[in-house]
């Protein structure tokens, strides 16, 4: 087993020390796990942004050499809204050795809202906001997919944890299928990775994201490529949803995931 999408203290929302990652996957026998802090575009001015990616490929370095006879630690980013700048974005993909460049989407454009979804109060919105909302979070997606060297899409579904997990709104899933299949084909096009995200077993929700049927869409469009990552935020969540998100695969019919090294694809058998 190896998890793709980890977070230490260097990112904004996350407590885990890199040294109790590693005993954390080697106790939980592990092969390894990709280092992959936040760099969200959205907030490049911030001087915090590039001290904690620069702190991240530090430790992710350090990892590497004190623990290369346990685990293969990935040095990697999770970059967020590529588009609001998209040449910054390359610079900083282009500018170090990663292992892994997650991308993903917190802070979708052309909203009322100047603020990641996760501090959103959608109680309070309409219906129709909340509609226009997931349209153009995956039309953000999108264009993310047109403008972005990566290797493994995140969470493609995240706006729903809050929007349906938290604030118990009513969502039709089916009716994004549409732009949400256009994704799956791009991501297949791209012969990227479908990350299965697992941070919903960390909350005892238990569910993942994507979601199966989502899933299943994409293995029944030919999508073959596909990454776990828990998304730990600390050392103790490391391996929550791995398992499950292992046997939920090969019940629908994959028997291989993929992590990166040097950003080239490693297969593995589930």
């Amino acid at each position: 087993m190896y998890n793709s999408h980890t977070h230490t203290s260097n990112s904004h929302d996350a407590t885990a020390k890199i040294s109790d990652l590693c005993k954390e996957a080697v106790k939980n026998s592990l092969t390894g796990f990709a280092v992959t802090d936040h760099c969200d575009i959205s907030y490049l001015g911030e001087p915090w942004v590039m001290k904690g990616i620069s702190g991240s490929v530090k430790d992710a370095l350090w990892a590497k050499e004190n623990f290369s006879d346990k685990l293969f630690v990935g040095m990697g980013i999770e970059i967020g809204e590529t588009i609001f700048n998209h040449k910054a974005a390359d610079k900083i993909i282009q500018g170090n050795c990663w292992d892994v460049v997650l991308s993903s989407v917190h802070l979708v454009s052309n909203m009322p809202w100047d603020v990641p979804f996760s501090q959103i109060d959608f109680s309070k919105a309409d219906n129709d906001i909340i509609d226009k909302f997931l349209i153009q979070y995956f039309i953000d997606m999108q264009n993310m997919l047109q403008v972005t060297d990566f290797d493994i899409l995140c969470h493609l579904t995240v706006p729903l944890r809050y929007i349906v997990k938290k604030y118990k709104r009513q969502v039709n899933e089916e009716k994004y299928y549409p732009v949400i299949t256009d994704i799956l084909k791009e991501i297949i096009k791209r012969d990227i990775s479908l990350e299965i995200n697992t941070s919903g077993f960390i909350t005892k929700e238990n569910y993942f994201m994507p979601d199966e049927a989502i899933i299943d869409i994409y293995k029944s469009l030919g999508g073959k490529r596909v990454s776990l990552g828990s998304d730990a935020h600390t050392a103790a969540a490391l391996t929550d949803g791995l398992l499950q998100g292992a046997d939920m695969l090969k019940a629908l019919g994959f028997d291989k995931a993929t992590y990166y090294k040097k950003r080239k694809a490693v297969e593995y058998r589930l």
